[in-house]
């Protein structure tokens, strides 16, 4: 069972699972209620969403690992399980199964909310991680492009799902539904982009690190094709991209003291750290140590969603919320 657990790397799919509820009672709820809306989603099916959605990351995780047993043995030898603890065939099957059952749950909730194009999604994005793993990996950009889409999609199902039951219930002040739903979608889409961004500049850094193991199963990634020097621009322009526009919203959105403070401890100088690192750093084992920067500031950026609530719930504690 830990074997298991490790080939899905069950500690992600609880990172993914507290993303979906933050993004749900931290933002949408608080939001909501200050317009005097309602969620109308019930538990068992936002748990069902969240569950779909953990289990296509992990169905990916496993196939991700079954076509990349070769470069992990050369790059990441300790973390290989495929081969070792669980034979390609068992693989192979978790794969399909964890599919399966998150295609069959997808399709339930679209027929429960109304909307069945939803349905879609859940055929499409088995089908793009498969070919991130067996094709896209191995062109330059187009795979990393491909896994922070995915991670980016993780916040948005959960308005995708609430919106149209918020449609049907509160249908008849349509018009000012919509435009707190404008303000609603920022702030999701605004926390989808910092996850995307993130997750560009973790991959690009373990790109670097799996350099070796990348060239032996002949992949175009960019510290191949164009070598570590141009990564590492390419990183520094998206951290550079991801600082501005989370500064640009704050400064537009939720300026207050308690922000300001936590945006230059939990993301600036983790950034900067990051930054420091990434410049004095040449040997591609070395970047293993790197990635913990990524990951430290990307947690940092969800974990704002509790900050959010607590300065909604409490806004005497700041100077202006939700402008």
């Amino acid at each position: 069972m830990i074997t298991f657990f490790k080939l899905i790397r069950i500690q992600n799919l609880l990172i993914i699972a507290l993303v979906q509820y933050l993004m749900r009672y931290a933002i949408m709820l608080p939001i909501l209620q200050l317009k005097g809306f309602e969620l109308q989603m019930n538990n068992l099916d936002f748990f069902l969403l969240v569950l779909s959605t953990s289990l296509l990351a992990a169905a990916a995780y496993v196939i991700n690992d079954y076509f990349d047993q070769k470069s992990d043995m050369i790059n990441r030898p300790n973390e290989v399980v495929i081969g070792k603890g669980i034979n390609r065939r068992w693989s192979m099957f978790f794969h399909l199964l964890l599919n399966g059952i998150a295609i069959i749950i997808g399709f339930y909730l679209s027929y429960k909310i109304g909307k069945y194009k939803l349905a879609i999604l859940y055929l499409i994005v088995p089908g793009l991680l498969w070919y991130y793993s067996t094709f896209f990996k191995k062109k330059l950009m187009i795979g990393n492009f491909v896994l922070a889409g995915f991670v980016a999609l993780v916040p948005l199902l959960v308005p995708l799902f609430e919106i149209p039951l918020l449609r049907k219930t509160y249908n008849s002040g349509i018009i000012q539904l919509n435009i707190d739903f404008e303000n609603l979608f920022i702030w999701i889409l605004s926390f989808a982009f910092f996850t995307f961004m993130m997750t560009m500049i973790l991959v690009l850094i373990k790109d670097i690190s799996n350099k070796e193991g990348d060239i032996e199963s002949r992949r175009k990634t960019l510290p191949i094709v164009y070598g570590v020097k141009t990564t590492k621009t390419v990183i520094y322009f998206l951290a550079f991209i991801t600082i501005a526009s989370s500064f640009y919203l704050i400064i537009t959105r939720m300026f207050d003291v308690v922000t300001l403070i936590y945006y230059i401890l939990a993301i600036l100088i983790p950034f900067a750290l990051l930054i420091i690192q990434l410049a004095k750093t040449d040997s591609s084992n070395d970047f293993k140590h790197i990635e913990i920067y990524p990951k430290i500031i990307m947690f940092s950026g969800i974990a704002y969603t509790l900050i959010v609530y607590l300065l909604i719930k409490f806004p005497d504690f700041n100077l202006h919320v939700l402008q």
